[in-house]
């Protein structure tokens, strides 16, 4: 059609809604996560929109330094990429639950086909959500995991 506008698609930077949680922030219990992503730019926004949110994340950029970083501390779930240089996040996932490793994954990663989709659940992954995704979304799968954290009131915000 003639005059009419195609409606562009939004950058990771404008997907990441300002949330405002100021008169809760205080009452929302830091749930820590591992990040295991090595998109420099795609974790900076990612950690930025879920620490605003009240979540302390860590960044590992490859299954090297995702093994150092379980070794080393405690978290409350895993964010996966599959995609990763190095080892595969699919292998890393695979070698984590042989290790009899419960922790809850949920891989973020832009194959988004029913086959990678069954092969990440089956493999042991809690959940999976193809980029690019809204961080509402993020959030909302991150609670579904533990259950909604007591005080965590979030006002509705419209998503770019």
């Amino acid at each position: 059609m003639e005059g009419t506008l195609r409606r562009q698609r939004p950058t990771v930077a404008q997907r990441v809604p300002a949330f405002s949680y100021s008169e809760c922030k205080s009452e929302i219990p830091s749930m820590r996560l591992l990040l295991i992503e090595d998109n420099e730019e795609f974790a900076r926004l990612l950690i930025k929109g879920l620490s605003a949110v009240g979540f302390l994340v860590d960044l590992a950029k490859d299954a090297c330094d995702a093994t150092a970083a379980l070794a080393k501390d405690q978290y409350a779930a895993l964010l996966l990429d599959i995609d990763l240089h190095g080892e595969n996040g699919m292998t890393f996932l695979r070698s984590l639950r042989a290790d009899k490793k419960t922790l809850p994954v949920l891989i973020l990663t832009a194959r988004g086909g029913i086959m990678e989709r069954s092969a990440g659940l089956r493999a042991g992954a809690n959940g999976y959500l193809v980029k690019p995704f809204a961080l509402d979304e993020l959030v909302t799968r991150l609670e579904t995991l533990f259950g909604e954290p007591q005080g965590f009131r979030r006002a509705a915000q419209p998503l770019a």
